[in-house]
Parts: C-alpha cells; structure tokens; sequence
C-alpha cells in the first residue's frame, strides 16, 4: 500500500516551472475557427486541485507563466526562489485574468 502525506510540485530541469498555455496555438486558432482557445478547453485538474485532501505544495525553483501561476494559487503552500520570473501572458492576446487577483495578496511587498 502506497501513502501520500503531500503533493510536490516542482520545476522542469530546464528551469521552467509551467510555461502555461501555448499562446502561439491559441492565436492559430483564433484566426482559423474565430473562437478562443479557452473555450474549448477543458482542464480538471485545477478543478481537481480543490478537493485533493492531502498539502499540495509547489516548490517553485523555475520561471511559471500564465497557467503555471494558476496552479501555484491553487497549492497549499508556494515556496519560491528569488529571482524567478513571473507573469501573465494572456494579456497579450486579450485576455484579462480576474483569478490571478488573489495572488497579488500572496507576494511579499518587498524585494
């Protein structure tokens, strides 16, 4: 029987946490079916992150954009190293991000 105390999430050996959506595809299919991408998707697992009862921790040692950021807001505890870059691509293809609000409260005022 295997136990699991807590889920650890950590970064890529190429330094990357989560790079997110590709917003290249996005912008493909924008400009061949005119819909956004992210009405066709369907992704559990940020759904799926909210029930999971055991600590989830994201162990941030690489660069997170975009989705990657949404899945260090929905980790019990963020633990990160300085220096590493964070941010929103969405917005340069139009989209707002009203869920990464919450992550504003979470990072330290000070550099």
């Amino acid at each position: 029987m295997i136990m699991i105390f807590v889920a650890i999430l950590t970064s890529t050996d190429c330094g990357v946490f989560s790079a997110g959506m590709d917003l290249k595809e996005g912008a493909l299919v924008r400009q061949s079916e005119d819909v956004d991408i992210l009405s066709k998707m369907d992704d559990p697992f940020h759904e799926e992150m909210k029930t999971v009862t055991k600590p989830i921790i994201s162990a941030i040692t690489g660069s997170l954009m975009a989705g990657g950021m949404m899945l260090t807001l929905h980790s019990d505890l963020r633990v990160g190293l300085k220096g590493k870059k964070v941010g929103k691509t969405e917005v340069k293809i139009g989209h707002g991000s009203p869920w990464a609000a919450p992550g504003l409260w979470m990072i330290p005022n000070h550099y």
